[in-house]
């Protein structure tokens, strides 16, 4: 009754507030149960400039297709010109963007920008390679599917409506077939962990492609199949360059553009790979700078663990929709534990803003982490395995942060889960 009271018996909710919960029960709670909400400052976070890229990019994109430009059509700089058009109206849209008129912070948004700038050009360098085209931007979930497709009975009083927007959507037509990429974009380090997408703490990407997937098929004119082939996450970043570790003759541009290259998950299929950076077909020893991955002198792609069978890519997808009802079944049971999660020397508590609310200390007799360093080990079966009472980690050795190895425990648990039916 309790928990019905706080969020009702129709959840309605993103799914990064379903690993806000997997990090931490009791965060989900103050966050989105009694909205404990800090005091706003006027500043400019770090997720406000997440923000600022967010929308100039979008700008920038529907400015291009409105003018029917694909991206690799405009030079350098008609390039600059429109992305600071974007740039300088998303600005304008934040609060508190009077602070820019200071003489410091209006280095920091010409810095921004030319960050931003740079992250553009290597884009736009990436789609030249294959023959992806970016379609739709900002594309609400809502606006991609039915309520159908976007609604899971949780149990028999609740049920749960998934919201929220992918970044940017990109389609590659081959025949009687459109394959699928989308693109996530973050300002921070932000790579598929087999680890996270295990404990409910990374499925966004995955979830969204499967709706990708399905909302496109549904609206397709033609008899063309809708398939995935790839899933990134795109850092926008200022790539750093160690000159000293720079082989002799390296390219400085070469190198920030596989700094920059996107990380996730990849179908393994020639077609798919070829629509991503045509050279890995045609080309024998070839490293992309486009995408995580080689061609062999035998014009081979080697081996990389973001690469999987549509087959595997499938049941991590399936996985991930599944791990997402998990978890609204738990909060409807009314779990607010505090029992933050501990990878290494990453931790649910890393920033949140309820420290000073929860008074988690490893010190006190009844707190722990969730330690999840170990959740892929072959015979892991406690997912919630807890830490010594000074909250040390066993970081002698880590679990597996690769896809085969989350595969491998998926088929373990579902070979498991058909034995006990």
């Amino acid at each position: 009754a309790v928990t019905d009271a706080l969020y009702g018996t129709d959840l309605t909710m993103s799914v990064s507030r379903l690993e806000t919960f997997a990090k931490c029960p009791c965060s989900y709670l103050y966050t989105y149960g009694l909205k404990l909400l800090p005091r706003k400052k006027n500043e400019f976070a770090s997720l406000d400039l997440a923000n600022l890229y967010h929308g100039a990019i979008e700008k920038y994109a529907r400015g291009l297709k409105t003018s029917n430009l694909s991206w690799g059509a405009v030079d350098s700089d008609e390039m600059q010109r429109r992305l600071k058009d974007s740039f300088d109206e998303e600005l304008k849209s934040f609060a508190g963007s009077e602070l820019f008129e200071d003489a410091r912070e209006d280095h920091f948004s010409k810095q921004a920008f030319s960050n931003l700038l740079l992250n553009t050009q290597v884009m736009t360098d990436a789609l030249k390679a294959g023959s992806f085209a970016p379609s739709y931007f900002e594309m609400a979930l809502k606006n991609l599917c039915t309520n159908d497709e976007l609604t899971f009975d949780i149990d028999k009083e609740h049920r749960l409506t998934l919201e929220g927007r992918i970044d940017r959507i990109d389609l590659s037509r081959k025949g009687d077939r459109t394959f699928v990429k989308i693109i996530d974009y973050k300002t921070g380090d932000n790579k598929l962990d087999g680890t996270r997408i295990y404990q409910g703490i990374q499925l966004q990407l995955l979830i969204y492609m499967d709706m990708a997937v399905k909302g496109l098929s549904n609206k397709s004119k033609s008899k063309a199949s809708v398939l995935p082939a790839a899933a990134f996450y795109y850092m926008i970043k200022d790539p750093t360059i160690s000159l000293d570790k720079l082989k002799p003759g390296a390219d400085i541009r070469t190198e920030i553009e596989k700094e920059l290259r996107p990380s996730g998950v990849m179908v393994n299929d020639d077609v798919v790979i070829s629509a991503l950076d045509e050279n890995l077909v045609t080309q024998s020893s070839y490293h992309s700078i486009v995408v995580p991955l080689s061609s062999t002198k035998d014009k081979a792609i080697g081996k990389s663990d973001s690469l999987v069978t549509a087959e595997d890519f499938g049941l991590i997808r399936q996985f991930a929709s599944d791990k997402a009802l998990s978890l609204a079944g738990d909060i409807v049971k009314g779990d607010a534990s505090v029992f933050p999660y501990k990878r290494g020397d990453d931790t649910g508590c890393k920033y949140c803003i309820y420290k000073g609310v929860c008074h988690f200390d490893t010190r006190l007799r009844g707190y722990f982490y969730r330690n999840i360093d170990h959740s892929l080990d072959p015979g892991q079966e406690d997912d919630k395995k807890q830490m010594d009472g000074k909250g040390q980690a066993d970081n002698k050795r880590l679990s597996s942060t690769s896809l085969a190895a989350l595969l491998a425990k998926i088929k373990v648990d579902l070979k498991a889960g058909k034995e006990k039916d």
